[in-house]
């Protein structure tokens, strides 16, 4: 018998039952040694243990920013501050969707207005707060509680703002057969060393039996984080796909980044609520002043307004991936051979961040060049890419614009979680002026800009693309392996 078992015992001889706690305090002994040796006492019939199942509940991130105000409950004090129906483009959409679902609002036409169900509400407490609330200050509840609110608990879980997990905790220890234990003093091997095998002589020994169903503290071994996973996969599908990787500048000029993509000098996206503009380096040189004399001649022929080098030149965090592709538009254009290219990278966004919005995230862009390309090969392309991605997933295709493609289409997929449409970015067929530009007036050229943060909604418990870069460690741990 063990030491730590033998010195449990002792303790319940005398006490004849006892908490966990005094156990430690009797004995000196922590609490992982002090639940090993009841283990082992447990399965050798020498002491009895009374359990008790418990609950514990912990808030995500997104559920402390509830704790004041939901945004449902928001959503109708706003309301009825105005007295008026309000345009529903101008509400949070996450209380849009609740409070229609708690019948506090009706939507006619686009308008919302507020219900008497709604108004109640404003009046009273709101049960998923005041649960919140209390799961906030205690995180461990018992089975009276759980079951008591179970349904406010299952909505709280379902919404993605809490994790519930159930344990089982020790409330007391009692000992059995106080006459038949015998703690004896025999000479009782329990680990195995190089020391001990040395000397080893077979007299007098007894080894402890093994117990391969004991329990174990839980090993984490070391992973890659799942979005690095999850890009991993997104590359190899289109190597899979007969796609070559190449790589760009992150820090490029406007040029690159929205002139040789036909966007116009005065285009939103380039407004500093857009662009983040660098202060040092501030512009960057472009070596090719042919091409910039092509640019210039297609951007006043077709725009009718004046292009400015000096705006071209400024320094600036990519906004997207597609300045990749212009580079390697401008530097293949020799090349008579068909080609499929695909790059993968940060990019940055100067946005407000919400569930499925970043100022940083990754864009996956391709290229495809060759001759009698149209939209069904692009079509084609895309469609095999999300199958091999996630079958489950239906993308959704239609007609949209971009600058430096016509014609041009958004890719979108319902995201049933939220509830929302979920834009996966745009593609089309690069304009011809572009093409005439970079010496590619017989080719046609098929391009894409997919982002890669939303499509992970389907793929891991996330609620909110934030969440991948709040480094987690239980969820870190717990998430199953993209594959």
């Amino acid at each position: 018998m063990h030491e730590y078992e033998k010195m449990v015992l002792e303790v319940l001889k005398t006490k004849k039952e006892a908490k966990v706690e005094e156990l430690i305090e009797d004995t000196k002994l922590n609490r992982d040694a002090i639940i090993w040796a009841l283990q082992m006492l447990e399965q050798q019939g020498l002491i009895s243990i009374d359990r008790q199942k418990i609950f514990v509940i912990k808030l995500k991130e997104e559920a402390r920013e509830y704790l004041n105000e939901f945004p449902e409950e928001k959503l109708i004090k706003d309301i009825n501050k105005n007295q008026d129906k309000i345009n529903v483009n101008k509400l949070d959409k996450i209380g849009i969707i609740w409070a229609k679902k708690n019948l506090w609002i009706i939507i006619t036409q686009g308008l919302a207005s507020i219900t008497k169900k709604g108004l109640d509400a404003i009046n009273n407490n709101y049960e998923q707060r005041t649960i919140l609330n209390i799961l906030n200050k205690k995180n461990e509840q018992d089975t009276d509680f759980f079951e008591t609110n179970k349904n406010i608990i299952e909505i709280l879980k379902n919404r993605n703002l809490i994790e519930v997990k159930d344990k089982s905790i020790i409330t007391r220890v009692s000992i059995n057969k106080i006459n038949n234990i015998a703690l004896g003093n025999e000479n009782e091997v329990n680990v195995l060393t190089k020391e001990f095998i040395k000397k080893y002589n077979n007299e007098n020994i007894k080894f402890k039996n093994y117990d391969i169903n004991a329990d174990v503290e839980p090993v984490y071994p070391a992973r890659r984080h799942p979005l690095n996973l999850f890009i991993n996969k997104i590359r190899k599908i289109w190597i899979e796909l007969g796609f070559k990787e190449v790589s760009g500048p992150i820090i490029d000029s406007s040029f690159w980044v929205f002139d040789a993509l036909f966007s116009p000098q005065d285009h939103p996206t380039r407004d500093v609520q857009d662009t983040f503009f660098l202060s040092n380096p501030k512009e960057l040189d472009i070596s090719d002043k042919k091409l910039i004399n092509k640019i210039r001649n297609i951007h006043q022929k077709n725009w009718r307004e004046k292009w400015y080098e000096a705006i071209a030149k400024q320094a600036i965090l990519r906004t997207h991936s597609t300045n990749v592709s212009a580079h390697y538009l401008h530097s293949i254009s020799s090349t008579d051979k068909p080609i499929k290219l695909f790059t993968i990278g940060k990019i940055f966004r100067n946005e407000s961040i919400d569930f499925k919005h970043l100022a940083e995230f990754h864009q996956v862009d391709g290229l495809i060049i060759g001759e009698n390309l149209n939209f069904s090969n692009l079509i084609f392309e895309l469609k095999r890419f999300y199958e091999k991605l996630n079958p489950k997933i239906k993308i959704n295709i239609k007609p949209s614009y971009f600058p430096f493609v016509e014609p041009g289409m958004e890719l979108n997929y319902l995201d049933k979680k939220t509830n929302s449409i979920i834009e996966l970015g745009g593609s089309g067929i690069i304009r011809k002026e572009i093409c005439k530009a970079m010496n590619l007036k017989k080719k046609n050229v098929l391009a894409f800009g997919l982002g890669i943060e939303r499509l992970i909604f389907d793929v891991l418990p996330i609620s909110s693309l934030t969440e991948l870069y709040k480094n987690d460690i239980g969820m870190l741990r717990n998430i199953k392996e993209i594959k």
